[in-house]
């Protein structure tokens, strides 16, 4: 109780527990667990829903990744605008209610068509989301203290997630995959209610949401600046690793190992909670302490090293000739990728500017996520091509390829090293008003 904010504490002594932002955080925890688990379920269905609809690698790369990134990238900005501009508690709670329904949906889908008009309408429920709840911590939470506030999120979002997807493979091998995405629709229409009912927005951001919005060239301006740009770069050759590993891992382990579903879903369960609950949680710890011995700099120095260890990993899972050697790993890559997440994160947090903020983390956002979900349908294709050409593991092939352009992330994060603050007066200004 003694390390909590003296604001805090008057809340909580008073009974209001409720506008504590420790509570807005236990919350936007549960939010961010049900999104990672509704976007990673096809995964885990992969090969049942392959051989049941006679889908193509390419076919389940566009479901896997681009008709939900291509959805989230037109929804996420207007969605972001609204946020600025109304209750961003009221948008993440009508979002999460689509994205729940439609979920569900999925379990009725009877081909491919109606299986990518499941996904869009899941990928166009998620871009609500994600930009307003990173919104509320950095306004809840001080520079020093959202590295910790985000690696907290990512530990609940990466236990949840672990026991969603162990869990669903046991259903996928029992119930059949329609059963799956029925299961985990409904607890976020549940989630979405209790919402509505008990959280708060933080009033002091009202005279922030009532101020000018940032005029387009201004908008420019802000992701133009080097350093932005880098953070970018490196943010979507690490997704790619993360894409390959996640998004194709299941069909990888079914197709070379022959691996149960049950089987498959536990360890990727476990990669998601290794990486959330080790990896983000110490990335952010250390990165804190780091911070405090090497200002604005710690959390990048931190990254790299990941990285360094990230990158060789997720090639030898690809390429373990054994299942034990495969799956140790994975193991290493899921704590070396999520010890960057806390970091990169605050540092995006950052470079984003007080007005329009939930429009311009949602630009973020959306770039990144689009990009390496436009990447999974491409190594759908690579892989299909793969094998009409005579690789005998067409995937294999396409998977090591992602895995490795991960490294063009270092040489970003160590540009980074020399940029923290933009160094335009205007620019300053703008970002600080």
């Amino acid at each position: 109780m003694d390390k909590l904010l003296p604001a805090t504490k008057d809340r909580i002594a008073r009974g209001r527990w409720i506008d504590s932002p420790y509570y807005m955080l236990a919350v936007l925890s549960l939010v961010s667990a049900s999104q990672i688990i509704d976007r990673m379920l096809l995964s885990i269905a992969v090969e049942p829903m392959k051989h049941d609809l006679g889908l193509s690698d390419a076919q389940l790369g566009f479901l896997n990744g681009t008709a939900f990134g291509l959805s989230y990238a037109l929804a996420a900005i207007p969605l972001a605008a609204l946020s600025d501009r109304w209750n961003r508690k009221d948008v993440i709670a009508l979002t999460l209610t689509v994205w729940s329904i439609f979920t569900a949906a999925t379990a009725i889908a009877g081909n491919f068509f109606t299986l990518s008009a499941a996904r869009i309408l899941v990928g166009a429920g998620e871009a609500g989301s994600g930009p307003a709840f990173f919104s509320l911590i950095a306004n809840r939470f001080p520079e020093a203290k959202r590295a910790g506030a985000i690696a907290v999120v990512g530990a609940v979002t990466a236990a949840g997630s672990f026991a969603a997807l162990w869990s669903g493979g046991y259903i996928v091998d029992h119930y059949g995959w329609r059963s799956l995405f029925l299961v985990f629709g409904i607890p976020g229409l549940i989630l979405a209610l209790f919402i509505f009912l008990t959280f708060t927005e933080p009033t002091h951001t009202r005279a922030v949401n009532l101020r000018s919005q940032l005029t387009f060239s201004e908008m420019v301006r802000v992701f133009l600046r080097a350093p932005v740009i880098n953070l970018f770069l490196a943010t979507f050759w690490s997704g790619l690793s993360a894409t390959a590993v996640l998004g194709w891992g299941p069909a990888f382990l079914a197709r070379t190992f022959a691996m149960s579903t049950t089987d498959i879903g536990f360890w990727i369960g476990l990669t998601g909670g290794l990486s959330g609950i080790v990896g983000t949680l110490a990335g952010g710890y250390v990165s804190n302490v780091l911070e405090q011995r090497f200002p604005h700099k710690g959390g990048l120095l931190l990254a790299i090293a990941a990285l360094a260890v990230n990158v060789p990993a997720a090639i030898g899972f690809f390429l373990a000739a054994s299942e034990p050697l495969s799956l140790a790993l994975l193991i290493i890559w899921a704590i070396s990728s999520g010890l960057p997440v806390a970091p990169l994160s605050a540092q995006m947090l950052t470079f984003m500017p007080k007005r329009s903020q939930v429009t311009a983390i949602a630009v973020w956002s959306t770039g990144t996520l689009l990009v390496s979900s436009l990447s999974a349908t491409v190594m759908g294709f690579v892989s299909d091509a793969a094998i009409g050409h005579g690789v005998k593991n067409g995937l294999q092939f396409a998977l090591i390829g992602a895995a490795s352009l991960c490294a063009l992330s270092i040489f970003h994060l160590y540009y980074l090293l020399r940029y923290r603050k933009p160094i335009d007066p205007n620019l300053d200004r703008i970002l600080n008003a």
